[in-house]
């Protein structure tokens, strides 16, 4: 066992969300779920304005960041009805460090799909050209 060194891939993922808490940061308050507590959520967000020396907030958001551009996926209906049932929306942002590129995606569809609980949702993928139910 070497010690004094580590194998940089596993850090990607934090050095993604360390950019994304940056980013989001200029839109309001944006607080990091801990890794101990990630249940699928990585930062709780507000939105607001700004009147003289204060910030008041008035909405609040969900942010599911991804160091690649791989689909975000709730691999059963459990994962989808909990996502659906959320009072927040969740914001899907992927980080490509190589482009110094972020992207947000907003699936406003998400909640159209609760409708299809029930019929073959099984897995469920979100792609940057918008939610679509996968049947394998």
């Amino acid at each position: 066992m070497a010690t004094g060194c580590f194998a940089p891939n596993p850090r990607e993922g934090a050095r993604s969300e360390f950019l994304a808490q940056y980013v989001l940061s200029a839109f309001g308050a944006c607080q990091l779920v801990a890794r101990t507590e990630d249940y699928g959520l990585d930062f709780f967000c507000t939105l607001g304005y700004k009147i003289g020396q204060r910030f008041f907030v008035r909405d609040y958001y969900n942010v599911q960041v991804k160091s690649n551009e791989k689909s975000f996926t709730y691999d059963d209906k459990e994962s989808l009805k909990w996502a659906l049932s959320l009072p927040t929306p969740i914001i899907f942002l992927t980080v490509d460090k190589t482009q110094h590129r972020l992207r947000f995606y907003a699936p406003i569809g998400l909640e159209a799909l609760s409708v299809l609980i029930g019929t073959a949702m099984d897995p469920f993928h979100w792609r940057r050209n918008g939610p679509t139910p996968f049947v394998p």
